[in-house]
């Protein structure tokens, strides 16, 4: 608590009530029930105190929780990719879930995607305490797709005037999968 103003010389405060009790995590108002002056006997009959109430705070924990995205640019390799996430500063005794929400990304035609996360927190009684910690946003991070070289080499031929076209060959390479090209 604390006092605003002047008492007489010689007078003092020896004794505040204050209710309001909290073990869990949560608020809980904080008021001043009774205040005692005195010098030498009790003397609080001669003031009019004004009491200005409180709130008392417990939290679960107030270090921040961080919470770290990955991303990427693949080359196409006919394979999915997804962003990543870990955490830090989990407490003691505590344990989480934490999963990347966003879709997967497989083509470059599926464009960038930003990495989406869901956290969520236990405390040791196993409750849900996640929107009572100190989680600060994520960093943002994307993902893509990248075009990957592919080389497609006619080879040469030659024909008469007035025949027929010779059959063309050649060569493709670069494919992820031998079945890419049509």
């Amino acid at each position: 608590y604390e006092i605003i103003g002047e008492f007489a010389q010689g007078e003092g405060v020896t004794h505040v009530e204050v209710t309001g009790s909290r073990t869990e995590v949560g608020t809980a108002d904080n008021k001043i029930t009774a205040l005692t002056v005195i010098k030498g006997t009790d003397i609080s009959g001669n003031y009019i105190p004004t009491y200005v109430d409180g709130t008392l705070t417990v939290k679960a924990y107030n270090k921040p929780i961080i919470v770290k995205l990955t991303g990427g640019e693949f080359p196409y390799d006919g394979q999915t990719h997804q962003g990543t996430a870990t955490v830090s500063g989990i407490p003691d005794g505590y344990t989480y879930e934490l999963t990347v929400t966003n879709d997967p990304v497989l083509n470059v035609a599926d464009g960038t995607k930003n990495v989406t996360y869901k956290l969520t927190v236990y405390n040791t009684k196993g409750t849900d305490v996640t929107e009572k910690l100190n989680i600060p946003p994520a960093n943002s991070a994307t993902i893509k797709i990248t075009p990957v070289p592919a080389k497609i080499t006619v080879d040469d031929s030659y024909k008469l005037y007035g025949t027929e076209d010779p059959t063309f060959t050649g060569s493709v390479s670069g494919l992820v999968h031998d079945d890419d090209l049509g």
